[in-house]
């Protein structure tokens, strides 16, 4: 998705290094719940560049699959969709992935669409039974699943969910449906559409993104939000949107956060400086504990470095420049008084080698990377 000119790297950045090995080592980082989000805009860069393949690579897709579940793993369901769609593979192993995806984004009848225009795919038989339902063939999907249990193809847990979902009204005076702990996309569906829809609270990220739908609760959103917007799965913009939407209706946990994002907000267009100062301390401390500090400094950087900010607020200003895409241009301008740390800060904002004093371990082992 992403050109050599846009990435800046090489297109044989593979080298001859193996597709198994490149897969693993992929998914393994994408694992990793506490990377740096400039580590992980790196690693999103790499998945989505243009490169050659491997020089000892065979096509099998290997690697382009372990590419697409690296950014399922982190929530990314519009990019592996980008990617699936531009592969336009008819490969068993990648329509599922595809399938799964558009489920994901509400678009499965367009996959249900390829699936009946495409010999050869072989889906699993409760896709081939949601896809015959959803085309209207009900009777056609009712006899494959008639016949699929008779003849064991599907688990128990998969029939009864497929009788509920073909036909709901027989199932009124049933107790409700026992949600599985590791549902598939496709579950999760069905499970919406039988009017037991399930919290994405402890599923994998790429569930999340059902919750951003407007018929969703409040908190579910916002707390979705948060959780997407922490990996970069959405825009700063759209979390934004989201915690913007109503004035916090309780106290503790997502509530406090929502309520000190607004606060500082509301002195931000206010313009006076005390009130910035004095929600700034908080916001940055709050958004700190939920992991969004480099979504903050995305939306709001320009805004504080404008504002007449002295002491602490100015301190907090300065660290909320660096973490934000203009770290450059506003520490090449940055006129406030410095201490020691944040003068080295600057200098390699500024791609310069410190002229202070290295004291700290730290600080010459960072310098020492630079120098080499």
């Amino acid at each position: 998705m992403l050109s050599a000119a846009q990435t800046g790297l090489p297109r044989a950045l593979w080298g001859a290094s193996k597709a198994q090995d490149l897969g693993r080592r992929l998914g393994s980082i994408a694992d990793q719940t506490d990377l740096l989000p400039a580590s992980r805009r790196l690693l999103n860069t790499l998945i989505l560049a243009e490169l050659e393949p491997p020089l000892a690579a065979q096509s099998d897709g290997r690697l382009f699959q372990a590419r697409i579940d690296a950014l399922l793993k982190q929530g990314l369901i519009e990019e592996a969709n980008a990617l699936l769609d531009r592969a336009g593979s008819h490969d068993p192993d990648l329509f599922r992935r595809s399938f799964d995806v558009k489920l994901l984004l509400g678009t499965e009848n367009q996959a249900c669409a390829k699936l009946k225009a495409t010999h050869g795919l072989s889906p699993a038989l409760p896709t081939r039974i949601f896809c015959l339902a959803r085309s209207g063939d009900w009777g056609a999907a009712a006899l494959t699943l008639d016949t699929s249990t008779t003849l064991n193809l599907i688990s128990a847990q998969d029939g009864e969910l497929l009788s509920r979902f073909l036909d709901p009204d027989l199932f009124e005076d049933e107790p409700p449906f026992e949600a599985p702990s590791h549902p598939t996309p496709l579950t999760f569906r069905m499970m919406e559409a039988i009017g037991s829809p399930m919290s994405t609270q402890y599923l994998p990220l790429a569930f999340a993104h059902s919750d951003l739908e407007p018929s969703t609760g409040w908190k579910f959103k916002a707390t979705a939000a948060e959780r997407l917007a922490r990996v970069g799965a959405i825009t700063p913009n759209a979390w934004l949107g989201v915690w913007s939407e109503h004035l916090p209706a309780a106290s503790g946990g997502i509530w406090d956060r929502i309520e000190a994002l607004q606060r500082f907000e509301t002195a931000l267009k206010t313009g006076d400086p005390n009130g910035i100062s004095n929600s700034l301390s908080r916001v940055w401390t709050v958004m700190g504990e939920a992991g969004l500090q480099s979504v903050f400094a995305d939306l709001f950087a320009q805004k504080i470095n404008d504002a007449p900010l002295t002491g602490q607020a100015a301190d907090i200003a300065f660290d909320v420049a660096l973490l934000s895409p203009d770290y450059e241009t506003i520490a090449a301008d940055w006129d406030k008084p410095l201490n020691t740390t944040q003068s080295i800060l600057q200098a390699i904002a500024l791609g310069n080698i410190p002229e202070q004093r290295l004291t700290s371990a730290r600080q010459k082992a960072i310098i020492d990377g630079f120098r080499s």
